[in-house]
Formats: structure tokens, C-alpha cells, sequence
């Protein structure tokens, strides 16, 4: 994660070159050194990281004054940020919420959290937005087990036929979600 004033964030050659310094220094953080860092784009939008020989999934996110990047070594990742305290509209939840989803989980999390769950799974699935999060369908945690300590859960979160567990915690005045696929 990294602070950002509003014009970086809203540049988008200043927001790259942010990532690419974020990607460059996770690399460094997992033994890469100084390796030649490249951002690329997948066919469906998605970025990928290469380092070296190795190309490793990747995700982007900001908000207001924060960005944040993760990257995976074998497969996809998504990642959302969002602050705690934005403003949602009151028709928002309900456009979030799946027939399917576990009642135990939407009666325990707040909008902003379910959103950024929901978009963290689309973005591991590689449509982004493009398609309604009404198609995320979170279920408890790992092996029927739902993990929820204060602020953070980790839930399991189905979307067509990708399987994902979601980490989801807050640090700050953010509330953040880490995906990843499961087999």
C-alpha cells in the first residue's frame, strides 16, 4: 500500500509508474532483487507481473489518497481497498447481494466490506465489473468453517466456475480484501 494525493491517483501515467514501484519493490521483498519488474495486461484486462523468467499475478487497486498492489506467484490474485466511512448509496447493498449468499455472512458485514469481497473475486476472475456482483456468492468460511475475528474474515466466494477463499480485513481507515482461487 501507498499514500497518494488525488491528481496522482486520478493521472493514470502517475498511478502506473506508482504500481510499478509498488510491484518492483514486492519483487525485491520475495528475492528478486533489482530484476527488471514489467507490468503487462492480459487479454481480459487484468494485469500481470513479470520478474525475470517469472510472470506472476497481479492486481491494482485505489481509493481516495491510497493504492494498494498483490501479486501471486502461481495464478491470479484480486485485490479492493475502499475507506471505511464512504459514502453509499442506500440502493448499493442491494446490488451486491446474491439469492445465494450466505444470510449469516450479509448479517455480519457491512456494505463497504461485502463490495470489496464481491469486487476482489471479480477481479481475480478477470472481468473487473464488467459483470454484476450479484454473480459473487460468498458462502462460510474454509471446510463450512466461518473464520471472523473483529474486523476480519476470511470466507469462501464462488463466481461461475471459479472457486476462491477471501481474506478481508481493515487497516486503518480502509477496509481491504485479498482473493485468491482455490481447486
Amino acid at each position: 500500500m501507498a499514500p497518494c494525493a488525488g491528481s496522482e491517483l486520478s493521472d493514470p501515467g502517475l498511478r502506473s509508474d506508482i504500481s510499478l514501484s509498488l510491484f518492483s519493490h514486492l519483487a525485491e521483498r520475495m528475492g528478486f532483487g533489482h530484476a527488471h519488474i514489467a507490468v503487462e495486461k492480459e487479454s481480459s484486462g487484468r494485469p500481470a507481473v513479470a520478474a525475470g523468467d517469472e510472470r506472476w499475478g497481479a492486481s491494482i487497486t485505489h481509493t481516495r489518497g491510497m493504492i494498494a498492489c498483490a501479486v501471486k506467484r502461481n495464478g491470479a490474485i484480486g485485490i479492493d481497498m475502499e475507506l471505511t466511512d464512504r459514502t453509499e448509496h442506500p440502493a448499493l447493498r442491494k446490488r451486491l447481494l446474491s439469492a445465494g449468499d450466505d444470510p449469516d455472512l450479509i448479517d455480519r458485514f457491512g456494505t463497504i466490506q461485502l463490495w470489496t469481497i464481491k469486487e476482489a473475486v471479480l477481479k481475480l476472475y478477470g472481468t473487473g465489473l464488467r459483470i454484476p456482483m450479484k454473480n459473487v456468492i460468498l458462502a462460510t468460511g474454509t471446510q463450512g468453517q466461518f473464520r471472523y475475528a473483529s474486523t476480519d474474515a476470511l470466507v469462501e466466494a464462488h463466481v461461475r466456475e471459479l472457486n476462491a477463499i477471501v481474506y478481508s480485513g481493515r487497516i486503518n481507515a480502509f477496509r481491504i480484501a485479498l482473493a485468491w482461487e482455490v481447486s
